[in-house]
Formats: C-alpha cells, sequence, structure tokens
C-alpha cells in the first residue's frame, strides 16, 4: 500500500501530487509525479513492459484525478474489456494508500502484433468511484473506452457530463537506471464561485481555458516523467502567459506570482495488491 503525506515543504522530485491554480482564471489542477511508487507496485506482478506502462499511467491518471477532488474515502478507476488486457485497477485513498493491477491473457498478449493502448485494451469501458464508507452513497462515471489512452477516455467522461471542464494528459517511461516512472497533469475549471481574482468575464475566462488547453497540449512524455524537472519548471513551461512560483516565496520573486503551488503537496510512497 502506499502513504500519501501532505507536505508543502519538500523537495523531493517523486511521488507527490503537486496542486497548482492560475490566479485571475477560473483554472487550477494537479501535476502528479510518480516513482518508486509506481515502481514498487509493477515489481510485484513483473508484467510485459507495454502492460506495465499502462498500468502506471492509471496509477497517474487516479492519482491525479483523487488529489483534485474533495471526499474522505477512495477513488477506484478500473477498466473491463475484450482486449488482452482485460481488466485494470488503480485506486488511492484520501489517507494516501495507492494500488495498481492489471489482468491480462497471455496468449492473446502474445498474438498481437502492436502494443499500443487500442491494441491492448480493445473495446470496453471505464469506470472510475468514489467510496465515502459504508453508509454513503456510491458515486459512479462510466464511459467507453474511446481515446489514443485513458486520459482521452476519462476526458471524454467529462465532455459528455457537462459536470465541470477538464483536461488530462498522463505518460509513463522507464528512467536510464530501468525503473519506472509516470506522470500526470490535470487542468479543469471549475463552476464560478466568486473570489479574489477570479475572471468574471465569460469571453476571458474561455479565452484563459483555451490558452490552456493549448499549453497543455504541447507537453512532452518524457516532461511528465523527468526526475530532472522541478514540477514548477513544468508548470512555467506550459503556462508561460503567466509566471510559476511557490506561493510561499511569490514576495521574494523578481515576477509577478500568477500561476502557483498552493494547499499542501499530497505525496505517495510505495504500494502494493
Amino acid at each position: 500500500m502506499t502513504t500519501i503525506t501532505l507536505d508543502q515543504t519538500r523537495a523531493d522530485v517523486d511521488n507527490f501530487a503537486q496542486p497548482y491554480m492560475v490566479h485571475g482564471t477560473d483554472i487550477s489542477g494537479r501535476l502528479v509525479r510518480l516513482g518508486s511508487t509506481v515502481q514498487n507496485i509493477l515489481d510485484v506482478h513483473q508484467y510485459p513492459a507495454p502492460i506495465a506502462a499502462l498500468l502506471a499511467e492509471a496509477a497517474a491518471l487516479a492519482a491525479a484525478m483523487a488529489s483534485s477532488l474533495k471526499f474522505d474515502g477512495k477513488l477506484i478507476l478500473q477498466t473491463q474489456s475484450d482486449g488482452p488486457v482485460n481488466m485494470l485497477v488503480a485506486d488511492v485513498t484520501t489517507s494516501g494508500e495507492l494500488r495498481g493491477y492489471a489482468q491480462f491473457d497471455q496468449a492473446k498478449y502474445d498474438a498481437l502484433g502492436m502494443h499500443d493502448f487500442r491494441s491492448l485494451v480493445g473495446k470496453g469501458y471505464i469506470a472510475f468511484t468514489v467510496d465515502q464508507g459504508q453508509h454513503t452513497e456510491r458515486y459512479q462515471g462510466i464511459v467507453d473506452l474511446e481515446g489514443a489512452d485513458l486520459g482521452e477516455c476519462i476526458q471524454h467522461y467529462f465532455a459528455q457530463s457537462d459536470q465541470v471542464d477538464m483536461a488530462v494528459r498522463i505518460a509513463s517511461d522507464r528512467s536510464t537506471d530501468g525503473q519506472w516512472r509516470a506522470g500526470a497533469i490535470l487542468a479543469q475549471r471549475l463552476p464560478e464561485i466568486g473570489g479574489e481574482g477570479e475572471v468574471t468575464d465569460s469571453e476571458a475566462a474561455e479565452d484563459a481555458w483555451n490558452r490552456a488547453l493549448a499549453f497543455l497540449g504541447s507537453v512532452k512524455r518524457d516532461e511528465l516523467t523527468d526526475s530532472d524537472l522541478s514540477a514548477n519548471t513544468l508548470l512555467y513551461r506550459l503556462f508561460r502567459f503567466v509566471v510559476v512560483n511557490d506561493q510561499d516565496n511569490c514576495e521574494k520573486s523578481q515576477y509577478q506570482c500568477r500561476v502557483f503551488g498552493y494547499g499542501v503537496r499530497v505525496r505517495f510512497n510505495d504500494g502494493r495488491i
């Protein structure tokens, strides 16, 4: 199991979900980096590399979604499909436990000529469930596995639901020492709630969101998994129409602090099923 600790001061580059917000807009999000956490999950089962990559991305996506929601309990991300990888599960609790598992048919996998997302999962659905305990009602969202990766599938759900505008990019890779890493960045535009600095003009808000989507679409997979690239540096690259700084360092910066990490950093330790 994984433990997530909430720590704003640690400078570690692994196993965290960093909240961020774009001041003056209604845009906020999470940047997730997983290193030893995802490696420990994958070590248990020794999956073929394409399946390990898929599960690593599922873990990063679940971490990004769970850390962006306000709930007390567990978020479960699960696929069911007719492809060689017929089930993926990743779950994250608000107390910090992260787990992941993939079920696959070895014969179907061996018969594949390609190992892209569509070939691995085939047709089916992806569901995410928010479980807040025995005496509460579960919330569940289900959508077809439509897209080039799990992130696009989840985006498809939110596009259909009209609840909140959301975009997410995910990636996984092996570092030079052979260790698995995974990353995700999630951006969302929340309903108007008022507050200092919020964009109130609908046209300006739409323009800010479209620019954020364009920058988010430019992120490279290796930027999401690069342990040498700090969270703030990546956010600055993506949202460079404003400047990124830690909230605590805003007053010391020569720049206006417009995009910044806020709140607490959610930290992950190793996880197993």
